[in-house]
């Protein structure tokens, strides 16, 4: 809702791995939020697979997990930024903004 408020256009939701690889090459979004605590195939595990389909999109992990080792394997995988919860979600456009931008 946040981000629809701040301009965003919205394409999907998936609730796993394997449901955002396939929603994502479907809609070839710009800028793919991953989270990589989800059911089945995890975003960890998914992550390659979206940044094969889709090597121009921006693809920001937005997770729980503060450890240092997830970011690095995020990073490594292909993320393009890395968010760790909770945060403010009146926060989330700015802070996409200025991930994107570094």
């Amino acid at each position: 809702m946040v981000l629809a408020d701040a301009g965003a256009v919205i394409v999907g939701e998936s609730a796993d791995g394997r449901e955002c690889i396939e929603g994502a090459a479907a809609t070839d979004p710009s800028v793919v939020l991953l989270d990589l605590n989800m059911p089945g195939l995890s975003g960890l595990e998914a992550l390659p697979q979206i940044r094969q389909a889709l090597p121009g999109a921006k693809i920001v992990v937005l997770t729980t997990s503060k450890a240092v080792e997830s970011e690095q394997a995020a990073m490594a995988a292909g993320a393009d930024a890395y968010v760790s919860k909770p945060i403010d979600a009146t926060n989330v456009p700015q802070l996409l903004r200025e991930k994107l931008a570094a």
